[in-house]
């Protein structure tokens, strides 16, 4: 179960990273050379590259952040409402010894 959490977790981290990193770049390069063109242009770039941006890469780093997020939640939660119940972690023995 440990693993299980620990790689959705990175995952997660990794997915999320992406994200972050891309809409950084994002703002710090396309954002600036679009604002120095007319707002015909501006629109007509913008749709274009809102519908080029749509692929297989783009949505898993999309949507697996946040699903991967959601999933990493509910595994720590579920393991610390066992842990804080007393029933210990797996492989620990008997509740409230070392």
């Amino acid at each position: 179960m440990t693993l299980l959490r620990t790689a959705v977790l990175a995952g997660a981290a990794l997915a999320t990273g992406l994200m972050a990193g891309l809409f950084f770049a994002y703002s710090c390069s396309v954002m600036p050379g679009l604002a120095a063109t007319d707002d015909r242009s501006f629109v007509g770039t913008m749709q274009w590259i809102n519908r080029r941006i749509l692929n297989g890469w783009f949505l898993a780093a999309f949507l697996g952040a946040v699903l991967l997020l959601v999933l990493a939640v509910a595994l720590h939660l579920t393991v610390g409402e066992l842990v804080r119940r007393g029933h210990g972690a797996a492989g620990e023995g008997e509740p409230g010894r070392a």
